[in-house]
């Protein structure tokens, strides 16, 4: 690494007194620095986690924030290890410098991969989830940053490190569309209120009305192939369960229509699970009786 880049980053130590306390082991009297960086970092990890594990809005999602805080430990512990080289650069080899900066770098790229865990649960219709973990992960991250400024005394945003900070907020910060989301949900929502006021007349088998004439209207057409009961309505099932149409697991679903239709199937035929022959007819059934409404 050049002088001239090592200069930029010492000019971002501030004040250079106090980092020189956190970057020392002892006191000035040899005993143990409580103001020691890692106790400074370990004590913000610590509280981070705690205020997660209580924190239920967050339940089911704390595994891979812990993953991101343990990151963001990493992130604090990385930038000191730099910023420690930099101080004492005239004691030091600059190419120990140039490989702290790339351990920075891989970590900040590594902290910015939380978008993909966010996008998939975008993409799998779970939008709470996804707008809980993108705010959560931006709101941690930028306290970070405040960290690194305030308590370990580094000025990160003027240093040469800047686009790649800003690059993972940005990429953290524009991970999903809230306005979208929150136009997917109001129109859910919408729909969910004109299902309930659809008869349901079986709400131990189906979520609502709709669903109901779903499975009615292709009972009628499956009713008449006896041959391929099994088939047919194992299919049924596995599609509506899919698509969130029943309230039911397979036991229900057999008993109901021996029950109601004196439909007689031993079990649910797993094969018929996903696209198939089947699913043109299915799919269309659907898509007209969610336009209906």
């Amino acid at each position: 690494m050049d002088l001239e880049r090592i200069l930029q980053y010492q000019k971002t130590i501030s004040p250079k007194s106090e980092f020189k306390v956190i970057s020392n082991k002892s006191d000035s009297k040899g005993f143990p620095n409580k103001f020691y960086y890692p106790n400074v970092i370990n004590h913000w990890h610590d509280q981070r986690l705690f205020e997660l594990g209580e924190n239920n809005s967050l339940k089911g999602r704390k595994k891979l924030l812990k993953w991101f805080l343990l990151r963001c430990k990493l992130l604090l512990n990385h930038t000191m290890e730099l910023y420690i080289l930099v101080y004492q650069n005239d004691k030091t080899d600059s190419n120990k410098i140039f490989h702290a900066e790339l351990k920075l770098k891989k970590i900040l790229k590594n902290i910015a991969s939380i978008e993909e865990s966010i996008e998939q649960n975008y993409i799998t219709g779970e939008y709470d989830s996804a707008i809980k973990i993108q705010e959560y992960c931006r709101i941690i991250y930028k306290e970070v940053l405040k960290v690194i400024n305030d308590q370990l005394y580094i000025k990160i945003l003027e240093s040469p490190m800047k686009s790649e900070i800003e690059q993972a907020d940005f990429i953290i910060s524009e991970s999903i569309d809230i306005e979208k989301i929150t136009l997917i949900q109001k129109e859910n929502n919408t729909l969910s209120k004109t299902r309930r006021i659809i008869d349901n007349p079986n709400t131990t088998i189906f979520k609502d009305g709709i669903s109901f004439q779903i499975f009615n209207d292709i009972h009628k057409e499956y009713s008449k192939d006896k041959k391929h009961f099994k088939a047919n309505y194992s299919f049924l099932f596995l599609a509506m369960n899919k698509d969130g149409f029943l309230v039911c697991n397979g036991p229900g679903w057999i008993g109901f229509l021996a029950n109601n239709y004196d439909i007689v199937i031993d079990k649910i035929d797993y094969r018929q699970s996903g696209l198939n022959s089947k699913s043109p007819f299915y799919n269309s059934i659907k898509s007209s009786r969610i336009a209906q409404e």
